[in-house]
C-alpha cells in the first residue's frame, strides 16, 4: 500500500481512503468472486465492514444472485457473537478519550436480522434477541432507527419469514418504551421519534404511546431546566417551536404549553443581555493611558514654530 499512497490511495493512521476514484471502481468491479467475499466475511472484524461487505452484495442483483446472498449471509456467523465487537474504543493518544469504533446497537440488529431472513437462520434471530435485551440505547444513536425497523418488520414483505419475529416486535416495543422512560431525549430526537409514532400511531401498543405522552409531558415540564444550558437564541427558538407542537399534539393544557414558552423566552432574554454585556473585542490590545489634547498642548505644539518664524 506504501507504493500506492500519494497517487491511488491515502493513508491516515489505520485508515485507507481512495484518491483515485478509478481504483474504487476497478475494486468495486473485480470484487465479483463470492468464494472470495465469504472469506472476508467469515473475518469481518468490525460490524461496519460486514455491513459494507453485505450492501455490495445484497444490493447488486445484477452480478450477485439469490444463492450468493446466503453464502454471504451464512459467512457472517461469527458476528453472532455481538459482545466481541465493541461499540467504542479508547484513544490510544491522551487524553485518551472513548470514541465510536463500530456500528450502533440498532444498526447491528437491522444487519442481524437480514442476514436470519436470507439465510433463514434461528441463530441470527436469536444473536438479535440478546442484543434487544443487553444493549445501553440512546435515542440519538438508535431511537428513529428501532421505530423503522418496528414498522418494516410489521409491514414489509422481505421479514415476513422471519423467525421469531412476535418476539423481537414485542422486544422492540419495549426497547423504544425504555429510551422514552428510561433516557433523557432532546428535544429534536423526542421531535422525530413522536413524528414517526404519530404517523404510524394504529402499529403500536399502548404502552408506546404512554410512553411517548410521558416523555412529551416531561420535556415541557422540564422546560427551565432543559434551556438553561443553551446558549444560542435559534437553539432556543427552535426548542420553543418543538415544545409547542409535541403539547398541541397530545392535548396538553394551553396553560402549562404557555408557561414553558414564557420559560424559554425568558432565558432568550438572558441570552440576549449576556450578550450585550459583553465587553467588545480588543484587536490592538487594551490601552492603559488616556490620551489628552487640551489647549495647553495645542500651544506647545506650535510653539516652536512662532519661534522659528521670530527668527525670520
Amino acid at each position: 500500500m506504501k507504493v500506492l499512497e500519494g497517487s491511488f490511495i491515502k493513508i491516515r493512521e489505520r485508515t485507507v481512503s481512495f484518491l483515485n476514484p478509478s481504483v474504487r471502481d476497478y475494486l468495486n468491479a473485480y470484487l465479483n468472486d463470492i468464494k472470495l467475499l465469504t472469506i472476508f466475511a467469515s473475518v469481518a472484524p468490525r460490524f461496519i465492514w460486514a455491513r459494507e461487505l453485505w450492501r455490495h452484495v445484497h444490493h447488486d442483483s445484477e452480478r450477485f444472485s439469490g444463492e450468493n446472498d446466503v453464502a454471504l449471509a451464512q459467512a457472517f456467523a461469527g458476528m453472532g457473537e455481538t459482545e466481541k465487537f465493541p461499540l467504542r474504543r479508547q484513544s490510544a493518544e491522551p487524553p485518551h478519550h472513548s470514541y465510536p469504533y463500530d456500528l450502533y446497537p440498532s444498526q447491528r440488529i437491522e444487519l442481524l436480522l437480514d442476514w436470519a431472513v436470507v439465510a433463514d437462520s434461528e441463530a441470527y434471530s436469536q444473536s438479535a434477541i440478546i442484543l434487544l435485551n443487553k444493549a445501553e440505547y440512546t435515542a440519538w444513536s438508535d431511537g428513529t432507527k428501532l421505530i423503522d425497523l418496528f414498522l418494516a418488520i410489521r409491514r414489509d414483505e422481505f421479514y415476513k419469514s422471519l423467525i421469531q419475529a412476535k418476539a423481537i416486535i414485542d422486544l422492540l416495543e419495549q426497547v423504544i418504551v425504555g429510551i422514552f422512560r428510561d433516557n433523557y431525549v432532546p428535544s429534536d430526537d423526542l421531535e422525530s421519534m413522536c413524528d414517526r409514532i404519530d404517523e404510524n400511531r394504529n402499529e403500536f401498543s399502548n404502552d408506546v404511546i404512554a410512553a411517548m405522552r410521558e416523555a412529551i409531558v416531561s420535556e415541557i415540564e422540564s422546560a427551565y431546566e432543559r434551556t438553561a444550558g443553551m446558549d444560542s437564541e435559534s437553539t432556543l427558538s427552535d426548542h420553543a417551536t418543538i415544545l409547542e407542537k409535541l403539547g398541541n399534539r397530545i392535548g396538553l393544557s394551553k396553560v402549562i404549553i404557555e408557561d414553558a414558552l414564557l420559560k424559554v423566552e425568558e432565558r432568550i432574554g438572558q441570552v440576549r443581555d449576556d450578550t450585550s454585556d459583553a465587553e467588545p473585542p480588543q484587536l490592538t490590545g487594551r490601552r492603559t493611558d488616556e490620551d489628552t489634547f487640551d489647549n495647553t498642548a495645542l500651544k506647545n505644539l506650535f510653539a516652536p514654530l512662532a519661534d522659528d518664524t521670530s527668527m525670520l
